[in-house]
């Protein structure tokens, strides 16, 4: 009896045991399958509580275009001017020589280690290699999607204030800051009108209707002055001859005929402008060979910083025109701002350097690298451009503020003058 009863036991305990244990893998199983659903669940939840860092995500940077002919000179002043900004908002690139490199024998900043654009040219003042060098900086610049603005700047130029600063004047606006401003004809009588009555019936026009546009000032002045004794506006135009006139005379009364005549193809104007000139000029350098594309209508011309010589006939530095023309050309004058972020200095009147004046702008040596100096470029707040009788006040998110954030051009002893003294970047 006792032997069977310990017999039975056992076998009722050993089912109890398998049970127990098929219960737990059961149990088990349905928690795993809650936990997964419940996972499956609150997925979207947990991933929009704690995004995965996205390590492709950047702040909008400024690119910094450098020009320069070998090394940079002014290097330890932009290094001193990037170091700190934990943020990247900045890039540079730097367009130089072909085959010069920028490495720890040629630079001492890290910011410039390597960043030389690959494809770079020979660059000659007053040629157009300066705009293809200009293209290949933004070419390479654009290949980041985080550029938003880009900075042109030579081998003497100098910052005025710290990047922050910079970057906030910089990315407060959506225009960009081009020095561009139109060659205005020389002020006239027109038809017996004096200058007095012109401006007076500007005005009572511009109150009727806000004229904004060069294009829309125009169109009321011919309208107003033009005069048509003289046949109709397209035979005054296809007869006009250069005879005795300059060049520069001849332009502006072909500008003056062709103006109103929207319809007449480029080619067709061409033609007649270089019929209309004599022949020794036609065959002048080359300067005026109807070969040239694309041809670029005569009021679509616009001049960056370089200072006008009416002394001068033939003053056409392609990189100062370039950006400007071409903006002009496709329509795009109303999303920029007509001044440049660069102080420049084209002339010392009390200079008896000779070299100090002209077409090159003025070069600050170290004995002019002075506390005056950069606070008087500080403290322009307006820009006077004489040709266009036009003040630009400069302002900065709405309110007034200095019209420039860098300045050029300074010898590698000024500058060096100037950061010791603290007076950059600040």
């Amino acid at each position: 009896m006792m032997k069977r009863r310990t017999t039975s036991f056992q076998i009722r305990s050993s089912h109890n045991h398998k049970w127990k244990r098929r219960l737990f893998f059961v149990i088990l199983l349905c928690l795993c399958i809650v936990s997964f659903v419940l996972l499956e669940i609150n997925r979207p939840t947990i991933n929009l509580l704690m995004p995965f860092p996205n390590f492709f995500a950047q702040k909008p940077k400024i690119a910094f275009l450098f020009i320069a002919r070998n090394r940079l000179p002014l290097d330890f002043v932009w290094d001193s001017f990037f170091r700190g900004d934990k943020d990247i908002r900045f890039s540079v690139f730097v367009h130089s020589r072909p085959g010069f490199l920028f490495n720890k024998a040629t630079t001492k900043s890290l910011y410039f280690l390597n960043r030389q654009v690959n494809d770079s040219v020979q660059v000659d003042w007053g040629e157009a290699s300066m705009i293809q060098a200009e293209r290949i900086l933004l070419k390479s610049a654009l290949v980041d999607p985080a550029n938003e603005r880009f900075i042109f700047l030579s081998d003497s130029c100098v910052p005025l204030y710290n990047l922050s600063y910079t970057y906030d004047y910089i990315m407060s606006t959506s225009t960009s800051f081009v020095d561009s401003f139109i060659l205005a004809l020389q002020a006239q009588p027109v038809n017996g009108d004096n200058i007095e009555a012109a401006l007076l019936w500007f005005q009572y026009e511009n109150r009727r209707r806000r004229v904004r546009r060069w294009v829309e000032l125009k169109a009321l002045i011919l309208r107003k002055f033009r005069p048509h004794e003289e046949g109709g506006l397209y035979e005054q135009w296809m007869a006009l001859q250069q005879g005795s006139l300059t060049v520069a005379e001849y332009n502006r009364k072909f500008v003056k005929l062709m103006a109103p005549l929207d319809t007449v193809a480029e080619i067709v104007a061409l033609s007649n402008y270089m019929t209309g000139l004599n022949g020794d000029i036609r065959s002048e350098d080359g300067r005026y060979n109807p070969k040239m594309q694309p041809v670029i209508p005569v009021t679509n011309w616009r001049k960056g910083s370089q200072p006008v010589d009416t002394s001068k006939e033939h003053n056409c530095i392609p990189d100062e025109h370039y950006v400007q023309t071409l903006l002009a050309l496709e329509g795009l004058e109303g999303e920029i701002t007509r001044r440049s972020l660069t102080h420049t200095a084209w002339d010392l009147p009390a200079s008896k350097d000779h070299e100090r004046r002209g077409w090159h702008p003025v070069t600050y040596k170290f004995s002019d690298a002075t506390s005056e100096l950069i606070l008087s470029i500080k403290d322009i707040d307006n820009i006077y451009y004489e040709t266009e009788n036009r003040r630009e006040w400069c302002s900065s998110k709405g309110k007034p503020s200095p019209c420039f954030l860098f300045a050029r051009k300074f010898t590698r002893p000024a500058a060096l003058r100037l950061l010791n003294l603290s007076l950059l970047g600040s």
